[in-house]
């Protein structure tokens, strides 16, 4: 409804706060399927959990909390045997995210396993 206001009216005055409540929207959405993912992951379902993680990625490029996606989607490839590609996104979060709550431990598995 957002967005069909903002393309219907595009000089309409209350844009910018419907740009944030589609923001906001968007980031919810994003972050169901980072708590679909990680359940995916605890259940040892590592290739559903990658292809919800990637999936995110591709349809929501401006997550908030893109380091949780990263530290969960780096696990899952670890743990599918996906070492590379794990390896990759373990460093993408630790360059892009220096101050994240995930870095340490993203850190920590790359001194473990490289």
């Amino acid at each position: 409804t957002f967005q069909d206001l903002r393309k219907r009216f595009p000089g309409d005055q209350r844009n910018a706060e419907a740009k944030g409540y589609i923001d906001r929207c968007l980031d919810q959405l994003a972050a169901h399927e980072v708590k679909v993912a990680n359940f995916y992951l605890r259940t040892d379902h590592y290739q559903a959990a990658i292809n919800r993680l990637e999936d995110l990625f591709r349809r929501y490029p401006n997550y908030s909390e893109s380091d949780e996606a990263y530290f969960y989607l780096g696990q899952a490839y670890l743990k599918s045997g996906q070492k590379d590609k794990a390896r990759e996104t373990f460093q993408t979060l630790t360059g892009k995210f220096r101050s994240s709550r995930f870095t340490a431990k993203a850190q920590k598995i790359l001194d473990d396993y490289y």
